[in-house]
């Protein structure tokens, strides 16, 4: 899945006492592909189904 693959070909780097990565999704560094964005959206909207599934 491509949000896996944005993780994991993200540079870790030390940010005060902790390591970070930068990656396109939270850092825009590369520029975030809109497949990415569609993805991580679509995942967010299935999730929000799921809990109000569970609520009603």
């Amino acid at each position: 899945m491509l949000l896996e693959e944005v993780y994991a070909g993200a540079p870790t780097v030390k940010s005060g006492r902790h390591p970070a990565t930068v990656n396109e999704f939270t850092d825009q560094s590369p520029a975030l592909r809109p497949e990415a964005l569609a993805e991580a959206t679509g995942r967010m909207v299935e999730s929000v189904i799921r809990i109000a599934v569970v609520m009603s």
